[in-house]
């Protein structure tokens, strides 16, 4: 003869059962609002803030659809969207030193990693970093770079997810497509793209400059003009026929030219009045020169610097903004 339960018994397994499974769930919610709590916490905390901005600068959060404008000082926060529109550009420095200067048409989104390394994640445009005592990452398509304590380089987004890199202080290390790289001091690679893989970026036949100072976006400031600025650079695979010509402009399209300057050797002083300048230096040869826009876009070293009156005693200030 078979058992069968009095439904009494039934009863109370069933609401047993029922009281198990909402202690589950309850304890689930609260595990998942604590989490959710904990991250909206460490969200809260600025990482680093805007300390230079040039025209509109855009941020996104990670949980909003929405745009919105920076001003100067403003906080960043970790996993924010940031973007620079035409003739915009921008710099954010790091609580812990770290910093980046976006060029314009720029998109990144701010991060740190399992390591609290400063990350970078680059989809658009072009981007300077320069880290102060810990590595920092950046990130592309699939592509990482990791430079040095107290390293800096230019990262570009080449053609059909290509990136293109320009160690100026230290070393990085470049992982790509299953390969792993060391890219010295003074050295120019590209990356990725439809051949997926990794080349120097100036071969023997096509000489390139990397400038060293003053970084991009700098800002000298001094209360006696003019004001001797330093440019420094390194060359590669120069003949005996080759120099450095060296453009400064008042405006981003070199339209309004108000310096041009040859020279074989390794940098140059130029005193310049209070103002805003780009510059950009470059390969040439012969009485014409090359010329930028017959050289790739990683031959030419470009950047913009910001002379400015001040009050202070010190007559340039050197710390590096970027």
């Amino acid at each position: 003869m078979l058992y069968k339960p009095a439904i009494k018994t039934r009863i109370a397994d069933v609401l047993i059962t029922l009281i198990c499974v909402s202690g589950a769930l309850f304890a689930e919610s609260l595990f998942y609002r604590d989490l959710i709590t904990m991250l909206d916490k460490e969200a809260a905390i600025p990482i680093g803030a805007l300390t230079r901005k040039n025209n509109a600068v855009l941020r996104q959060r990670l949980d909003s659809l929405l745009w919105t404008r920076l001003t100067l000082e403003s906080p960043v926060y970790r996993n924010d969207a940031i973007r620079t529109g035409r003739l915009s550009d921008a710099v954010i420095t790091f609580v812990n030193g770290d910093s980046v200067g976006l060029s314009e048409n720029c998109a990144v989104r701010i991060a740190t990693d399992a390591s609290s390394r400063t990350r970078i994640e680059l989809s658009g445009g072009s981007i300077y970093t320069m880290s102060k005592k810990t590595e920092l990452v950046v990130a592309y398509e699939g592509q990482t770079a990791i430079i040095s304590g107290g390293g800096a380089l230019q990262a570009v987004c080449g053609g059909n997810g290509a990136l293109i890199l320009r160690v100026t202080e230290g070393r990085a290390i470049l992982f790509s497509d299953g390969k792993i790289r060391v890219v010295p001091e003074g050295t120019a690679v590209s990356s990725g793209g439809t051949s997926g893989s990794v080349a120097a970026a100036s071969p023997p036949e096509n000489p390139s400059v990397v400038a060293y100072s003053p970084p991009l976006n700098h800002e000298v400031l001094s209360d006696r003009f003019p004001v001797p600025v330093l440019f420094s650079w390194t060359t590669a695979y120069f003949s005996m026929e080759h120099y450095v010509r060296m453009d400064i402009a008042l405006d981003r399209e070199f339209s309004r030219i108000v310096r041009t300057i040859d020279s074989p050797l390794s940098g140059v002083s130029v005193d310049l009045a209070e103002g805003t300048y780009w510059w950009r230096i470059y390969p040439a040869k012969g009485d014409s020169g090359l010329g930028p826009l017959s050289a790739s876009a990683v031959d030419v070293s470009t950047g913009m610097l910001s002379v400015r009156r001040t009050l202070a005693s010190s007559a340039i200030r050197n710390d590096k903004p970027l």
